[in-house]
């Protein structure tokens, strides 16, 4: 009875939290991620395994441009956040001149390359930097209109970038290769002109030092989780790859795919409940700051229980319908439900750490985590234990130590604030 009443009153603040622009971010989120794995579908089938290294390394280093930001991204998330108008416009202006100068001098690199004969194949290296270059763009547009509530028009450039970037797999069918760049091309090209903002003008050409480290006081230790968390990736694929091959790598995909699901309602809901955090602590509206780290802790809650009860139940008849070569690999999912429970109880503390702007405990956390994974597998190679489901198990301990480290910082502290 006590457990039913409490999953109708978690139940209750899930829908009221499902605002209709809300709820329509999560859902596009959602579809856009399927439309990704479609494509990526479609070219394995229609291109050969040394185009699909080849699109495979573009989008790699695109992904690895974005960090060229160094945290102004994450850190002006925070200051739009707060609704400062004059302060909105000094940040916009700072991170947008300083995304201007970036990628002119990736540019002039790449030509420099191209013209020496370094690179010999410049139309995959221009696309593959300026994809790098969107990017940087496009995910500063994202943090200012989730920053400024303007989920609707987000949801409108993702919907249709996403759509018209599929329409583009006809071109992979009857070009191949180069239709697939374009493809990948076409998406973050037309997110950036869906995405501007009239209310966000570029105004001058402004780099002033002082803002920028204001901006990176908020945004730089974030900025290092996410590299942490590539290192972490970069590790895990590696050592697959190294110590029991490319085989056994592709066993685990399922395993990979799932955990790439799993994240992305909780992120997206993480994304909406993120700025109002901020300006409620900002405002000192304490009732409300704390009342929103619980509704994310009652809504990750809900969502684990949903979440695991539907995988033990209907994964295995699911992808033995649809995938059944993948079917004995199954069990690395079920291996990996600890890790996946830990990972989005990360999220709440996480929320609290970054609204109240005390962000060592989020770098220790991601440090601590990242050299108990390094140690886990170690322990499994010295012991001469290595097999797929040992990399799932130091998956588990990898998120279990993070959540550990910031669960006894965050139960040390919270009273503080």
């Amino acid at each position: 009875m006590i457990n039913g009443l409490l999953l109708l009153v978690v139940m209750n603040k899930l829908l009221s939290f499902f605002k209709k622009a809300s709820f329509f971010f999560v859902v596009v989120n959602i579809f856009t991620a399927a439309l990704g794995f479609i494509r990526s579908f479609a070219f394995m089938k229609f291109l050969g395994f040394e185009e699909l290294g080849t699109i495979t390394m573009v989008n790699t280093t695109a992904s690895l441009l974005s960090f060229a930001q160094i945290g102004l991204i994450n850190g002006g998330y925070r200051i739009i956040a707060l609704k400062e108008e004059k302060a909105i416009e000094k940040t916009n202006n700072n991170i947008l001149s300083f995304l201007c100068l970036i990628s002119i001098v990736v540019f002039i690199a790449t030509l420099i390359l191209i013209l020496t004969g370094i690179v010999t194949d410049y139309a995959t290296a221009l696309t593959c930097i300026g994809i790098g270059i969107l990017l940087l763009f496009n995910n500063w547009f994202t943090n200012r209109l989730i920053g400024s509530g303007n989920l609707r028009k987000l949801n409108y450039a993702n919907l249709f970038s996403a759509l018209i970037s599929l329409l583009c797999l006809i071109l992979v069918y009857k070009s191949g290769f180069i239709g697939a760049l374009i493809c990948l091309f076409s998406q973050p090209l037309i997110f950036m002109f869906l995405a501007i903002d009239s209310s966000f003008k570029f105004t001058k050409f402004e780099i002033d030092i002082k803002h920028l480290h204001y901006i990176l006081s908020f945004g730089f230790i974030p900025f290092l989780s996410g590299i942490f968390f590539l290192v972490y990736s970069q590790i895990e694929r590696w050592s697959i790859s190294l110590l029991l091959g490319n085989e056994e790598l592709g066993k685990m995909y399922l395993f990979f795919i799932i955990v790439t699901l799993w994240t992305l309602i909780p992120n997206s809901i993480l994304n909406i409940l993120y700025p109002k955090a901020i300006k409620y602590y900002a405002d000192q509206d304490k009732e409300k700051f704390h009342k929103t780290i619980r509704d994310n802790l009652k809504i990750i809650f809900l969502y684990n229980i949903i979440g695991i009860i539907s995988i033990i139940l209907f994964l295995s008849s699911i992808i033995s319908l649809l995938f059944p070569k993948h079917l004995p690999y199954v069990y690395l999912v079920y291996l990996a439900i600890p890790g996946l429970i830990s990972r989005q109880f990360v999220d709440p503390i996480s929320l609290f750490f970054n609204s109240v702007i005390c962000l060592k405990p989020l770098f220790w956390s991601d440090l601590f985590s990242l050299l108990v994974y390094c140690i886990s597998i170690l322990y499994f190679y010295i012991t001469n234990n290595i097999h797929i489901y040992s990399f799932v198990i130091c998956f588990d301990i990898f998120f279990f130590s993070k959540l550990l480290y910031s669960l006894i910082y965050y139960v040390k502290i919270k009273n503080k604030y």
